[in-house]
């Protein structure tokens, strides 16, 4: 897990978390999120790079998966910078005040 602070107070969290089954154990899956007021500033940019490196070194993870609301353009896009891919779509998977809403798998080789 990764913290961003500013201003004494966490504006974002990162996790990445390993399946502990020994086929999935090369997959750790990315949690990221970021204070809406901190959107667009690079601190997401700079937790992803973070995680991604410590994926890289730790001799266990081999691929990242996440998953995110395909309504989530800015959050895709920077996915996408760091080299993530669309891997499945999930149709209606999530219901916000009545609307359904597809969710995007993104998975990353390293």
């Amino acid at each position: 897990m990764i913290l961003a602070v500013a201003d004494d107070e966490i504006v974002g969290i990162g996790t990445i978390s390993s399946n502990q089954k020994i086929k999935g154990r090369h997959v750790g899956t990315l949690g990221i999120v970021v204070a809406e007021k901190y959107c667009n500033t690079g601190i997401g940019r700079s937790m992803m790079d973070e995680l991604i490196m410590w994926c890289r070194l730790n001799g266990i993870t081999s691929k990242i998966s996440l998953v995110t609301s395909q309504e989530n353009k800015g959050a895709i896009a920077l996915y996408e910078k760091c080299g993530f891919e669309a891997e499945g779509i999930l149709k209606n998977e999530i219901c916000i005040d009545g609307r359904f809403s597809n969710l995007v798998y993104m998975g990353l080789m390293i």
